[in-house]
This record gives structure tokens, sequence and C-alpha cells, in this order.
């Protein structure tokens, strides 16, 4: 009915609705970055799983004063929570976490067309590729495929092919 439509416009219903509303904290009480939003898993005594379907588990991060990625300050974590609890519904548990950067390099071989001056190819290919995985761009559990990068090299005027594209972390 009309009337039960009216009172969930507000309300959080979805791990989508979740995230939005995180992302949309008014910046007077904080500010989220990045939010994720995962079923909860339990561990019985007996080593089984079982998950609780009014349970949410929230990752989110913020951004440092130079826009880096950082673990979300408590304040703004429970500034967060009292700001969700007006949506949310009753049944609901929300925990919140931590989430974490991954940090990795793009390693790559290309050939470039006769008489093209290769140091300004390789700057070209490089200012592609750190703008293709801008932050702002980069979402939780994202999936990387080395074939957008190829294909993103291969668009590059000067770039007769590509040999390899592969991603790498360094753990030291």
């Amino acid at each position: 009915s009309t009337l039960s439509y009216f009172g969930t416009q507000n309300r959080i219903v979805t791990k989508e609705d979740y995230v939005i509303r995180a992302l949309s904290l008014p910046s007077k009480f904080g500010s989220v970055a990045k939010a994720f939003v995962a079923s909860d898993e339990q561990m019985r005594p007996d080593e089984t799983s079982v998950s609780n379907p009014l349970a949410v588990n929230l990752y989110v991060l913020a951004y440092d004063r130079n826009k880096n990625l950082i673990i979300t300050p408590n304040i703004i974590k429970q500034n967060l929570k009292q700001y969700l609890n007006q949506f949310r519904l009753l049944t609901d548990q929300v925990s919140f976490y931590d989430g974490y950067v991954v940090n990795f390099g793009v390693v790559f071989d290309i050939v470039g067309v006769p008489y093209e001056n290769k140091e300004n190819l390789k700057l070209k290919c490089i200012e592609k590729i750190k703008n293709y995985f801008k932050q702002d761009k980069m979402q939780f559990k994202q999936v990387l495929y080395t074939n957008d990068v190829e294909n993103i090299l291969m668009d590059i005027e000067g770039v007769r092919a590509v040999n390899y594209v592969t991603f790498t972390q360094n753990f030291d």
C-alpha cells in the first residue's frame, strides 16, 4: 500500500542502501571515502559457518588531508553509526570494520612505432595507467584485468604492440 511504501522511502533495505548512506554521511560528522557491505558469516563451535540474514558487515575507509586512503578514525565510525541508526531497519545488526588498501604495480612491455620517441611514449603509457587506476575510480573488492590495461596501452598513439601486462605486489 501507499502508506507502507512511504514508511520505507528513507529506510536502508539493501546492501547498496548502506553503501550510499555511508558515503553520504554529512560532512560535519566526517567523511567516508569507500564503503563495502558484506553479509555476516558467523562461526559455530563445530567450525561450520552460519549466515545471519539480519546482520550486516560494513567496511569503510577514509581519506587523509593528501587524499590517501586511511583507516577511518573511530570518531567518524561512531558518527556514522549514529547517522545510520536513523535509517536502518530495527532488526538489522550493523558491525563496522576497517577496510584495507591493497597497493599494486603494473609491469608492461610495449613496442612503439618506428621513429617514435621511446621515452615520451613510456611516459604517456605510465600516465594513462595511473589515470585508469585513480583511487577515486577504485572500489572495494574490484577485480583487475590485464586485458583492460592492454587495451588502454593499445589505444595510445605510437604504440604498435603490447607484449605483456602483469600486476605486481611488493610486500617489503
